[in-house]
């Protein structure tokens, strides 16, 4: 995951201290941010079609901004 370490920082910085980019929760927010917070969810709604048993082509993408069909495969 190219983010891995830009989410754990982030991560911890949340869980442990309650801040996110330096100040506390709900006081600050930036475009890498976004970008972190979008990766996520593509992440976890390719996760979820896994789980689900859903073979598709989104499974496979990496996210890039752009929206996606299922292009369900079976």
């Amino acid at each position: 995951m190219p983010n891995a370490k830009r989410l754990a920082d982030a991560r911890n910085a949340l869980v442990h201290e309650a801040r996110w980019l330096g100040q506390p929760l709900g006081y600050a927010a930036d475009s890498g941010s976004w970008d972190l917070l979008q990766s996520v969810k593509h992440f976890n709604s390719q996760l979820l079609l896994g789980v689900l048993g859903i073979e598709c082509k989104f499974r496979s993408t990496v996210y890039d901004r752009q929206i996606h069909a299922l292009d369900v495969t079976s």
